[in-house]
Parts: C-alpha cells; sequence; structure tokens
C-alpha cells in the first residue's frame, strides 16, 4: 500500500553483459499498471587493443607473419591501390571529437585530401559544407591575427602555419576564405625578433607561403649561425627554407645516415612525444627536400613505405602528423589512380587459393604462422591485425606515469554513495618536458559531473567534458608531478572501477 511515495533501494549484481535494465511496476486488481524502466550504462573494464602488422609489398616477394594466438582471430586485408587507405585516414581525422586549431586546420587539410581521393576515384564529395564551416570556424578562432591552441590562446607560430597553410590550400579548391593577408604579414614581419629561432623558421616559411616581401635571406644566413649546434629538425627547416630560397646547403651528412626498419625502408630521427623533433617530423622535412632537388624517387618510395608502416594499428598517431603525412605524401600516390594492380596474392599453406582481385579480406585463426607470397611488378598493400578486449591493460610508464584514484575527504576510496560528490584525481610524473599535451581521463559508468570548471593550474589551456571522458589540454608539461582534479557525482551507490 502507498500513500503518496515509497523511496527503496535495491542490490543489483551487474551481469556479464554490456548493459542494464531495471523496470518497476505497479499492479492492481482492476488490471491498471504503471511504472517505468531506466537503463543503467555498464561499460567493460578495459580496452580494445588492436596489434597488427602493415607493409607495402613490391615486386615478387614473401614474408610469414606470427601474430599472438592467445588474441585469437587474424584478419588479413589487402589493396592494390593505396587511395582507399589513405581515404580511411581522412575519415578518421575528420571524426575526431576535438575542435582545437590544430585539429580544425588538420580535419580542414584531411577533408580537401579525401575530396581530392573521391575526384581520382571518380566519386562525388558530398561534405563542402563541413570544409566551408571549418573555415568559418577557423576565421573566428584568430587572437588577433595569429591563431593559437584553443581560441583566445595565446598564438604559437606552428599552429598559425598549420591553419593558414589549411585555409589557403581551401582558397585553391575554390572555396572561399577571408585572410587578411597583409596585417598578417606585418604582424609576423614586426614580431620576428622576439621568437626562438625554431619559431622564426617557421614564421619565415608561413611569410613565403603568404608571399610576403622579406629580407629571406638576411634572416636564413643569421639563423644560419646560430643553429650549427641546433636539433636534426631545426636544421632540416633550414635546409628546407634554403632551398626554396635558391640558396646554398647542404645535408649529405644527414641523408647519408638513415635508420632503416626491418623491411628496409627508412627514417630520421628518433621515435618520442617531442611534438617537433621526432622520426616523424624529420622525415617529413626529408622527404619535401629530396622531392625538391628530384633525382631520389627509389630513396622517396622508401621513405612513403616508411610512413605506411607506421600505420600499422591502423592509424597514424595524431591527426596533426596524419595530416602533414596526407599532404605530403598523396600527390604521389595519387599518380596510381585506383585501377586494380596486375599484382597476385598466395598463401604457402594453401598453394591453390590465389587472389587476383582486390580489395581482399579474409579472418583466419591466429594458431599458427601465416606465410604467404605475393608477385607481380606492382605493389600490394597488406594488413593483418588482431583485435582483443584487455580487462586489466598493464599501466605503460614511459614518457609519463599515471595513476587515478577516488579521493573524498582526504581518503583514498572504491565505494562511492549515490548523491555524495567525490573527487577523481589523477597523478602524473612527466619523464621528460613535453609541449602540447592532452590527457584524456575515463570517467566510471554511473557517474555525472558535480560541476565542469575551467581551470588554469599546470599550462592548462582547455577541458573538454564528455560523458565518458574528461580531456585536459595543456600547453606544456615541464619535468616533474602534476595532479589534476576532476569533480564528480555518483548517480548510484556500489564499488566503482577506474581503467
Amino acid at each position: 500500500h502507498i500513500l503518496n511515495a515509497l523511496l527503496d533501494t535495491i542490490s543489483v549484481v551487474i551481469p556479464p553483459q554490456d548493459s542494464l535494465k531495471v523496470r518497476m511496476e505497479i499492479k492492481k486488481q482492476d488490471g491498471y499498471f504503471d511504472g517505468e524502466e531506466r537503463v543503467i550504462p555498464v561499460y567493460k573494464r578495459g580496452t580494445l587493443e588492436t596489434k597488427g602488422f602493415f607493409a607495402a609489398l613490391e615486386g615478387d616477394t614473401a614474408l610469414t607473419i606470427q601474430l599472438d594466438p592467445a588474441l585469437g582471430t587474424v584478419t588479413l586485408f589487402a589493396e592494390a591501390s593505396l587511395l582507399p587507405i589513405l581515404l580511411d585516414e581522412t575519415e578518421k581525422v575528420r571524426r575526431y571529437p576535438y575542435l582545437c586549431n590544430e585539429q580544425l586546420a588538420s580535419k580542414l587539410k584531411a577533408l580537401l585530401a579525401q575530396k581530392r581521393i573521391y575526384q581520382l576515384m571518380e566519386k562525388s564529395f558530398d561534405k563542402d559544407k563541413s570544409v566551408m564551416d571549418i573555415i568559418g570556424r577557423l576565421q573566428n578562432n584568430r587572437t588577433g591575427y595569429l591563431w593559437g591552441w584553443w581560441i583566445n590562446n595565446e598564438p604559437a607560430p606552428w599552429i598559425t602555419l598549420h591553419v593558414v597553410e589549411a585555409l589557403l590550400q581551401a582558397e585553391k579548391e575554390g572555396f572561399k576564405i577571408v585572410l587578411p593577408k597583409t596585417a598578417l604579414i606585418d604582424n609576423l614581419i614586426f614580431n620576428m625578433e622576439h621568437y626562438r629561432n625554431s619559431d622564426k623558421l617557421l614564421t619565415l616559411q608561413l611569410l613565403k607561403q603568404l608571399g610576403a616581401k622579406a629580407d629571406y635571406t638576411g634572416y636564413i644566413d643569421t639563423l644560419a649561425k646560430s643553429l650549427r649546434s641546433g636539433t636534426l629538425y631545426d636544421q632540416l627547416r633550414l635546409a628546407a627554407l634554403q632551398q626554396a630560397e635558391g640558396l646554398p646547403f647542404s645535408i649529405d651528412s644527414i641523408l647519408g645516415a638513415p635508420k632503416k626498419t626491418l623491411f628496409g625502408n627508412l627514417y630520421w630521427g628518433e621515435e618520442g612525444y617531442r611534438l617537433f623533433d621526432n622520426s616523424i617530423q624529420n622525415t617529413l622535412l626529408v622527404y619535401r627536400i629530396l622531392k625538391a632537388k628530384g633525382g631520389h624517387e627509389v630513396t622517396l618510395a622508401k621513405i612513403r613505405n616508411y610512413f605506411l608502416e607506421k600505420r600499422k594499428d591502423g592509424q597514424w598517431r595524431n591527426t596533426y602528423e596524419s595530416s602533414l603525412i596526407l599532404e605530403t605524401i598523396l600527390p604521389d600516390l595519387a599518380k596510381e589512380g585506383n585501377s586494380v594492380r596486375p599484382a597476385m596474392l598466395r598463401f604457402t599453406d594453401h598453394p591453390d587459393e590465389v587472389v587476383s582481385q582486390f580489395p581482399f579480406q579474409k579472418e583466419v585463426t591466429g594458431n599458427s604462422p601465416i606465410r604467404i607470397s605475393k608477385s607481380g611488378n606492382l605493389p600490394l598493400y597488406f594488413t593483418a591485425y588482431q583485435q582483443h578486449w584487455n580487462k586489466t591493460p598493464a599501466a605503460v610508464a614511459e614518457a609519463f606515469q599515471v595513476q587515478s584514484f577516488f579521493e573524498k575527504n582526504k581518503r583514498t576510496i572504491t565505494d562511492l554513495n549515490a548523491g555524495e560528490p567525490v573527487i577523481l584525481q589523477v597523478d602524473i610524473d612527466v619523464k621528460g618536458d613535453a609541449d602540447y599535451v592532452m590527457i584524456e581521463i575515463p570517467i566510471p559508468a554511473g557517474c555525472s559531473y558535480k560541476d565542469k570548471p575551467q581551470p588554469r593550474l599546470n599550462n592548462e589551456v582547455h577541458r573538454e567534458y564528455f560523458k565518458d571522458k574528461v580531456s585536459i589540454f595543456c600547453s606544456s608539461l615541464k619535468q616533474g608531478s602534476y595532479s589534476f582534479k576532476v569533480s564528480l557525482l555518483p548517480r548510484y551507490t556500489g564499488m566503482y572501477h577506474l581503467n
């Protein structure tokens, strides 16, 4: 018998599935009934992991792939043209959820690359409205005449260069842009002396993009003297400027010492979390210098294959690098077109199975090595990957060491009470200086935000709050320890697990 209201609490054991419904009904003897059904989100602990292999198979070749039998089914995929693979990458960049100026510019470059790929594949492009929307956002996000990471952030030369390159590419494709070039040029030249050397290099490249009249030779000569002991990235960017200006330059010592992958593909620099002086950025600069110089087609092919090899887990590691790789290698790969290549693929353990129609996809067990052979003079792009759900992924502690926990009244807790606020604290130990860091913090199912502040500690410049995660953007994190806090409000009482 209920007079006005009844408040009750029930214990529910979570099923192994990924969703839970609670239904409550009131029934009367005369047949009347009423009730409610509530869907409670239950996210699986852990993360979906992809482990894979990617290779560009040139000429007649054979290889053996040994993947982990414990990870189950292996998906095999072969494509005779790179255009569909690059199209997939443009779509991943386009769908990336954030809208900072770097990612907006990367999305714009990706969409323009997608439009060019569609033309080569003789498909109609229907995303002009998305292109115009991004152009509008970028034009409105200026800080003065330049761009920072987010709107109203301090301008950064590399982000300004990235944005302007994207806008100028859009203008070449026939889209209308509003770019105050004269004021932008005057601002860059006025501030040139206040920039550090690496930013001066970026600014000079930007001025050339804008067609500015400036004393490039004088600037370059001055920089050349101060960059004799600079990073590999700065030396390559300086050489690219000298080349563009018709000045003498030499990078023979650099070009003579490339690093090789297992498949003989070439790259320069070290892998790592540095934004610029890393193997991707350095190798992109080498590619552009060699392409402009001419006569290095074999080396360029090995560099392209290095970039493809780095995409072994299904995508490149961030939107900035994706957009730069796409715009750098697409013009050369576009020459291939989209026609079916005269290539043949055979599985050694099944000699009667010959694949000559592409794209090709097949699933096999990962219990034994996969042996394949490829014949034909033109390349074939081969992928093998496994996906599995890791319930308890091990913490990765390389450049960053991360710990997260619930904190209440200065105590660490795991059991939360419905309606009682709690702090989710994330402690990060930074092993080396890092610039432009995004920290993505998963929010447990059943929790909402108590509030959504925009703190400015730890060089934070912006926070994005989503239903299942909060993303914190920091302009820089010097070596040391940092704490970040998120204020949560549990909707249900019980034990909560943190990924």
